[in-house]
């Protein structure tokens, strides 16, 4: 599984990646297929499902709660020295 994050001062975007399987020789990773065999393709439709259920809400729609969370974060994050830390 891989993530990455990119930040500016009015966006985030998180991407996300689980390998389900490998196409070529050359990909050193695991796969979701190497654990079980699993038609994955035939499962891609239930998965969907199960994520679309699972979601907290409506994206772009925030509590109270988070939005308050959110300014936290965003006043942590876009301090510069917090960025430069090493």
């Amino acid at each position: 599984m891989g993530s990455a994050q990119r930040r500016t001062t009015g966006a985030v975007l998180q991407h996300g990646s689980l390998v389900l399987g490998r196409r070529f020789d050359q990909q050193p990773c695991a796969a979701v297929g190497d654990f079980a065999s699993l038609d994955v393709d035939a499962h891609l439709p239930e998965l969907a499902e199960v994520i679309l259920a699972t979601a907290a809400g409506p994206p772009g729609i925030l509590t109270p709660a988070e939005a308050a969370m959110a300014e936290r974060l965003r006043e942590k994050y876009a301090d510069s020295a917090w960025t430069r830390r090493r």
